[in-house]
């Protein structure tokens, strides 16, 4: 059988560059499927794209690249592919309990023998230090992932919801017993934001002095952020002043929500990956038909990146303005953030004086029926 290499980890094969290529041993038991799904992708920036795919002979194969800077590589086994999806031409795949993670620097080798279990795998990893705790850890919670995803695959979301609560215990455990390792920093990448919060101030910052080191702004940034969030389940309330904020607009222009006072506003949270939100524009589109000479639309889209919002602004032909909130962004600065957004979508209705009117959560007729009323 035969390896299949996408051309441009082909291209970064013949270009060389380093003295020793990064290698990893991949070694299986109790697969049904001889594919293995690869994502690779510098620290900060994995997401589950599918960059190789390889084929197992007797259970073994091997890959290589070379790579300058660190990579994280998530390896996963067919078997337990759970949700499949196109992201700009990409596939990005969801592996429940059956996938392993490796971090490597630029010439380090690994091996990895794992055993399915059915619903999830267990292994040990011969390398660095690092990778060993890693993948102890992932042996705590594949049997957990593996039913959450199950259950999840089922419908049966009342266990799904009970298995949540477990994996975070498990990870925060786990923080607090180890807090100088760099493997804490990989149980604080599986927790919520809520959860971050807590067990960041609890490792030793030495933790991000290593591979990890990409990782360390983008996490305390989401610890930072909610903490605001906490705040403003506190001020945004119906009645309050509308926080300001400034955010770039399509051409690129810098848009604050002050400068658009005068008129009833609706900041419209959403994504172009959340279903619910692109489910709602056939009715918004409606009613900013009808009644925008009395109000404005601000849609917000957060948790995405640019080429995918401008894609799905021109996909659904969204007549109102738009900006963007850019994942990066400072905290204190972030709507997300300063509205204490917790689910998508999410309407505010403002007033012309820019005061807080209504808030829904998720697409609901409601919002609607508010709208007609206040257009009145």
């Amino acid at each position: 059988m035969k390896r299949t290499l996408y051309p441009f980890l082909t291209a970064l094969l013949l270009l060389g560059g380093c003295s020793r290529p990064t290698r990893i041993n991949l070694c299986y038991e109790g697969l049904s499927s001889d594919t293995i799904y690869l994502s690779v992708a510098p620290i900060d920036e994995q997401s589950g794209q599918v960059s190789d795919t390889l084929v197992l002979t007797n259970g073994k194969t091997r890959y290589w690249l070379d790579n300058e800077a660190p990579v994280s590589i998530w390896v996963m086994p067919r078997d337990f592919l759970f949700d499949e999806r196109i992201e700009g031409g990409v596939r990005t795949l969801r592996n429940g309990g059956g996938f392993a993670e490796l971090y490597l620097n630029a010439g380090e080798q690994a091996t990895l023998k794992a055993q399915s279990h059915g619903t999830h795998i267990t292994g040990e990893i011969e390398g660095s230090t690092l990778n060993r705790e890693v993948m102890a850890l992932r042996n705590q919670l594949n049997p957990m992932l593996g039913e959450l995803f199950t259950a999840a695959q089922n419908g049966d979301y009342a266990k799904a919801m009970q298995i949540g609560p477990k994996l975070t215990a498990q990870c925060m455990e786990y923080v607090e017993a180890n807090p100088t390792k760099e493997s804490a920093v990989y149980a604080l990448m599986q927790l919520d934001e809520a959860s971050l919060a807590e067990a960041i101030e609890r490792v030793d910052m030495s933790v991000f002095a290593g591979i990890f080191n990409p990782l360390q702004d983008g996490l305390s940034r989401l610890a930072e952020g909610q903490k605001i969030k906490v705040n403003a389940q506190q001020t945004i309330v119906e009645g309050a002043e509308a926080p300001d904020f400034t955010l770039s607009d399509t051409n690129g222009n810098p848009r604050s929500l002050s400068a658009l006072r005068g008129k009833w506003l609706v900041l419209d949270f959403w994504g172009s990956w959340c279903g619910w939100c692109i489910k709602g524009f056939p009715a918004m589109k409606e009613i900013y038909a009808n009644h925008n000479d009395q109000m404005e639309i601000i849609g917000i889209a957060c948790n995405d990146t640019e080429q995918s919002w401008r894609e799905a602004i021109e996909q659904h032909q969204l007549p109102w303005l738009q900006l963007f909130n850019p994942s990066d962004l400072q905290p204190s600065k972030s709507p997300l953030y300063l509205y204490g957004v917790q689910g998508f979508p999410t309407k505010i209705i403002l007033t012309p004086e820019g005061r807080i009117h209504k808030i829904f959560v998720g697409e609901s007729e409601d919002f609607y029926r508010e709208m007609e009323r206040v257009m009145k």
